[in-house]
């Protein structure tokens, strides 16, 4: 069995697609990180600043100098410094405000029952704007739970390195280590139906079950060595760059997870989000498997996987709320995990109020397994 695994994964690794679809997404991966880091700016004074790794020098050792538990005495201290306009104290001062003011009001709309006033201050617009839930009682209850249990007073610190690796590692995975997936697997079981091996593999003694088994098996392999190499080039990168300060920083200090209700440090929004990431990954790579079992050529395959993999990306929310958190539950929205853990956003499941990363992983499991089992039987029952 072991030598139909390594045979199937040679396979897939030595197509010439492959190869150039691995180069040129590592080239990306690369250039994005590079010059992302080009463009971060940090200011000297009010109208002077500096670019490019030199900011980000700057600003290392300006937030390091200023790491701390934002206890009161602490902040007493800032605020008078911050009174004389130091460049040094812009950065924290709005945090102060998120844990002073905004995690309080949220709370207190919450323990009256008013779950719009989070989403009134996010959206800033008419509340036609967009969609928004409506909570129920048992929903805003468990809401307010998890806002309670938000570590206060916030841990601040330097955390640049850790928000965009999982940031841009997110949004990387989903745009083109999924395309790398989608194209690698197409071949698996399409190609054999275009070069005519079906008849031939079908007929041996394991072509009915250890050679399905094995092509199945490489293919989950694989997405698992693809993610694990760009994820390590990842985090090798921004650990070079920006430095591991900062992993024990609450989330809430960054303006994209300022109403987070989730208690999470930096380092463990890394983890989360890469365990996220993974799952959709797979999740990916079943539906692509599905998909070649049951096209005739690797063409189509990539065609109809790549419409599974890139549509639900669109915005419906200004359209429906529901459609949008269903949309949400798909591969690419999954491997986008980083954003997900912005609000709190619950999914009903048999009664049960869930929030979305473990929906996202139930949903993903659950078809995955399903997928597996009808692309084995697919092959299998192929007609000649």
């Amino acid at each position: 069995m072991r030598g139909l695994i390594s045979f199937e994964l040679r396979k897939i690794i030595r197509k010439r697609s492959t190869i150039l679809i691995i180069i040129t997404a590592l080239i990306i991966s690369l250039t994005s990180i590079f010059f992302g880091a080009m463009t971060e700016t940090s200011y000297i004074t009010e109208t002077e600043k500096i670019k490019g790794f030199q900011a980000i020098e700057n600003e290392r050792n300006r937030q390091g100098q200023l790491s701390g538990y934002l206890n009161e005495d602490y902040i007493n201290q800032i605020n008078i410094e911050a009174a004389q306009k130091k460049p040094e104290y812009w950065g924290i001062l709005p945090v102060i405000g998120v844990q002073e003011e905004r995690l309080p009001n949220i709370i207190s709309d919450l323990n009256s029952g008013n779950l719009d006033g989070i989403y009134d201050n996010i959206l800033k617009g008419p509340a036609t704007d967009k969609a928004r839930p409506v909570g129920t009682s048992s929903q805003v209850d468990q809401l307010l739970n998890m806002y309670e249990q938000v570590q206060v007073p916030f841990y601040f610190d330097y955390y640049d390195g850790w928000e965009r690796m999982s940031s841009s590692f997110s949004i990387f995975l989903a745009l083109v280590v999924s395309a790398i997936i989608v194209i690698s697997l197409s071949p698996v079981f399409s190609d054999e139906y275009s070069q005519k091996t079906d008849a031939i593999i079908l007929t041996t003694k394991y072509g009915k079950n250890k050679v399905i088994v094995a092509k199945l098996i490489s293919s989950f392999i694989f997405t698992l060595v693809v993610y694990l190499f760009f994820a390590t080039v990842n985090f090798i990168l921004h650990a070079a760059i920006y430095g591991l300060d900062g992993g024990n920083a609450n989330i809430q200090l960054h303006s994209w997870y300022y109403q987070s209700p989730y208690n999470f440090t930096f380092l463990k929004l890394n983890l989360f989000s890469m365990g996220l990431s993974l799952i959709g990954l797979v999740f990916m790579a079943a539906i692509t498997l599905f998909i070649s079992s049951k096209a005739k050529n690797p063409f189509i395959t990539v065609i109809l996987s790549a419409a599974v993999l890139y549509i639900p990306k669109i915005d419906v929310s200004e359209i429906s709320y529901t459609a949008h958190i269903l949309l949400g539950l798909f591969p690419i929205n999954m491997m986008n995990a980083a954003e997900h853990f912005e609000l709190g956003v619950f999914y009903n499941l048999f009664g049960f109020s869930v929030v979305q990363p473990i929906m996202m992983i139930f949903t993903a499991v659950i078809i995955s397994i399903l997928l597996t089992a009808l692309t084995y039987k697919s092959f299998k029952n192929h007609q000649i």
